[in-house]
Protein backbone atom coordinates (compact mmCIF):
# COMPACT_ATOMS: atom_id res chain seq x y z
CA UNK A 1 0.00 0.00 0.00
CA UNK A 2 2.96 2.32 0.54
CA UNK A 3 4.16 2.15 -3.08
CA UNK A 4 1.80 3.51 -5.73
CA UNK A 5 2.20 0.75 -8.36
CA UNK A 6 1.65 -2.02 -5.80
CA UNK A 7 -1.28 -0.18 -4.22
CA UNK A 8 -2.99 0.28 -7.59
CA UNK A 9 -2.59 -3.43 -8.44
CA UNK A 10 -4.03 -4.44 -5.05
CA UNK A 11 -7.02 -2.10 -5.30
CA UNK A 12 -7.76 -3.22 -8.88
CA UNK A 13 -7.81 -6.87 -7.82
CA UNK A 14 -9.56 -6.63 -4.46
CA UNK A 15 -12.27 -3.97 -4.86
CA UNK A 16 -15.44 -4.09 -6.95
CA UNK A 17 -14.91 -2.29 -10.28
CA UNK A 18 -17.56 0.37 -9.57
CA UNK A 19 -15.64 1.65 -6.54
CA UNK A 20 -12.03 1.17 -7.68
CA UNK A 21 -11.60 4.79 -8.80
CA UNK A 22 -12.97 6.22 -5.56
CA UNK A 23 -10.89 3.87 -3.36
CA UNK A 24 -7.81 4.46 -5.49
CA UNK A 25 -8.14 8.23 -5.08
CA UNK A 26 -8.74 8.04 -1.33
CA UNK A 27 -5.85 5.64 -0.77
CA UNK A 28 -3.52 7.64 -3.02
CA UNK A 29 -4.27 10.73 -0.96
CA UNK A 30 -3.41 8.98 2.31
CA UNK A 31 -0.42 6.94 1.21
CA UNK A 32 1.16 9.71 -0.89
CA UNK A 33 1.02 12.28 1.91
CA UNK A 34 4.63 13.21 2.68
CA UNK A 35 3.85 14.14 6.30
CA UNK A 36 2.13 10.81 6.91
CA UNK A 37 5.02 8.87 5.36
CA UNK A 38 7.55 10.86 7.38
CA UNK A 39 5.58 10.28 10.59
CA UNK A 40 5.77 6.50 10.12
CA UNK A 41 9.46 6.63 9.18
CA UNK A 42 9.36 6.32 5.37
CA UNK A 43 10.66 8.62 2.65
CA UNK A 44 8.39 10.22 0.03
CA UNK A 45 8.64 7.05 -2.12
CA UNK A 46 7.51 4.75 0.71
CA UNK A 47 10.99 3.40 1.45
CA UNK A 48 12.59 2.82 4.85
CA UNK A 49 15.88 4.54 5.73
CA UNK A 50 19.02 2.82 4.44
CA UNK A 51 19.94 -0.18 6.56
CA UNK A 52 16.45 -0.49 8.04
CA UNK A 53 13.36 -2.50 7.11
CA UNK A 54 9.74 -1.36 7.03
CA UNK A 55 7.39 -3.87 8.64
CA UNK A 56 3.64 -3.90 7.94
CA UNK A 57 2.19 -7.37 8.46
CA UNK A 58 -1.28 -8.52 9.37
CA UNK A 59 -1.68 -11.86 11.10
CA UNK A 60 -5.26 -13.17 10.92
CA UNK A 61 -6.48 -14.84 14.09
CA UNK A 62 -10.03 -15.66 13.07
CA UNK A 63 -12.96 -14.81 10.81
CA UNK A 64 -16.72 -14.89 11.04
CA UNK A 65 -19.59 -14.36 8.66
CA UNK A 66 -21.60 -11.43 10.00
CA UNK A 67 -24.24 -11.51 7.27
CA UNK A 68 -24.74 -13.50 4.08
CA UNK A 69 -27.15 -13.11 1.16
CA UNK A 70 -27.06 -14.61 -2.31
CA UNK A 71 -24.37 -12.36 -3.80
CA UNK A 72 -23.37 -10.21 -0.81
CA UNK A 73 -21.71 -10.88 2.50
CA UNK A 74 -20.24 -9.13 5.49
CA UNK A 75 -17.11 -10.83 6.86
CA UNK A 76 -15.25 -9.85 10.05
CA UNK A 77 -11.53 -10.59 10.35
CA UNK A 78 -9.82 -10.39 13.76
CA UNK A 79 -6.06 -9.92 13.44
CA UNK A 80 -2.87 -8.75 15.05
CA UNK A 81 -0.55 -6.43 13.18
CA UNK A 82 3.15 -5.64 13.32
CA UNK A 83 4.01 -2.17 12.12
CA UNK A 84 7.11 0.03 12.24
CA UNK A 85 10.72 0.37 11.16
CA UNK A 86 13.16 -2.38 12.21
CA UNK A 87 16.79 -1.39 12.68
CA UNK A 88 19.27 0.32 14.95
CA UNK A 89 18.24 3.88 15.70
CA UNK A 90 14.65 3.50 14.47
CA UNK A 91 12.41 6.31 15.68
CA UNK A 92 9.33 4.17 14.88
CA UNK A 93 10.14 0.71 16.27
CA UNK A 94 8.00 -2.26 15.31
CA UNK A 95 4.95 -2.49 17.56
CA UNK A 96 2.02 -4.87 17.87
CA UNK A 97 -1.65 -3.88 17.52
CA UNK A 98 -4.97 -5.74 17.44
CA UNK A 99 -7.93 -4.96 15.17
CA UNK A 100 -11.15 -6.29 13.71
CA UNK A 101 -11.91 -5.30 10.12
CA UNK A 102 -15.32 -5.98 8.65
CA UNK A 103 -15.47 -6.28 4.88
CA UNK A 104 -18.60 -5.84 2.79
CA UNK A 105 -18.15 -8.05 -0.26
CA UNK A 106 -20.13 -8.73 -3.41
CA UNK A 107 -19.93 -11.60 -5.90
CA UNK A 108 -18.79 -9.92 -9.12
CA UNK A 109 -17.02 -11.32 -12.19
CA UNK A 110 -16.79 -14.80 -10.62
CA UNK A 111 -15.06 -13.53 -7.48
CA UNK A 112 -15.80 -11.86 -4.15
CA UNK A 113 -14.89 -8.17 -4.34
CA UNK A 114 -14.76 -5.62 -1.50
CA UNK A 115 -17.35 -2.85 -1.68
CA UNK A 116 -16.66 -1.30 1.75
CA UNK A 117 -14.90 -1.96 5.04
CA UNK A 118 -14.62 -0.71 8.59
CA UNK A 119 -11.92 -1.21 11.18
CA UNK A 120 -12.06 -1.07 14.96
CA UNK A 121 -9.52 -1.68 17.70
CA UNK A 122 -9.33 -5.08 19.39
CA UNK A 123 -10.19 -7.29 20.94
CA UNK A 124 -6.67 -7.21 22.36
CA UNK A 125 -5.34 -9.90 24.72
CA UNK A 126 -3.41 -9.26 27.92
CA UNK A 127 0.29 -8.87 27.09
CA UNK A 128 2.77 -11.48 28.29
CA UNK A 129 5.85 -10.75 30.32
CA UNK A 130 8.23 -11.10 27.36
CA UNK A 131 10.93 -8.49 26.94
CA UNK A 132 10.94 -6.58 23.65
CA UNK A 133 13.59 -7.71 21.18
CA UNK A 134 16.54 -5.53 20.29
CA UNK A 135 16.49 -3.54 17.05
CA UNK A 136 19.04 -5.96 15.55
CA UNK A 137 17.07 -9.03 16.57
CA UNK A 138 13.90 -7.55 15.04
CA UNK A 139 15.73 -6.60 11.80
CA UNK A 140 17.25 -10.08 11.57
CA UNK A 141 13.80 -11.66 12.06
CA UNK A 142 12.21 -9.45 9.39
CA UNK A 143 14.93 -10.35 6.88
CA UNK A 144 15.33 -14.00 7.94
CA UNK A 145 11.69 -14.99 8.14
CA UNK A 146 10.51 -13.00 5.14
CA UNK A 147 6.76 -12.93 4.81
CA UNK A 148 3.96 -14.66 3.03
CA UNK A 149 4.30 -13.72 -0.63
CA UNK A 150 0.56 -13.25 -1.14
CA UNK A 151 0.50 -10.60 1.58
CA UNK A 152 3.52 -8.53 0.59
Amino acid sequence: MFKADDRHRIVDRVYASEIVAARQGALDKVYSDGEFLKRIGLDSNGRAPKGMAFVSRANPIGTKVVKYQDDKASIAVWYSALFGIAGEGSKSPVAESWYTSTFEVQWTDNDWKVTDYTQKDGPAPVGRDQAASSAKEMSDAVEGFGGFTYAR
